[in-house]
């Protein structure tokens, strides 16, 4: 697949404003992919254990927390921008 863009997104997550930059944007992609690797080279720390996988910041501690679906995937409801409409990472 090819890369059309990239950027960075800022979304929010129960409450709190994150940005996650070299974010890349594939045209053929239906559900948007957030990787652990761009998640780590942030600094964040990254905990999966027993079906759940919590995120945390340095100052700010956890900032996203979700549990594991049925297919091995880690769903995280988010919202882009001024929008409002709720997507899924």
């Amino acid at each position: 697949m090819a890369v059309v863009a990239k950027g960075s997104v800022r979304f929010q997550v129960n409450g709190l404003t994150q940005v996650i930059s070299n974010v890349f944007y594939i045209l053929e992609l239906k559900s948007n992919l957030l990787s652990m690797g761009q998640l780590q080279e942030k600094a964040l720390a990254i905990l999966i254990k027993q079906g759940t996988s919590k995120i945390y910041h340095p100052q700010r501690w956890l900032i996203m927390h979700t549990n594991m679906s049925g297919n091995g995937m880690f769903y995280l409801l988010a919202f882009m921008g001024s929008t409002k409409n709720s997507i899924c990472l």
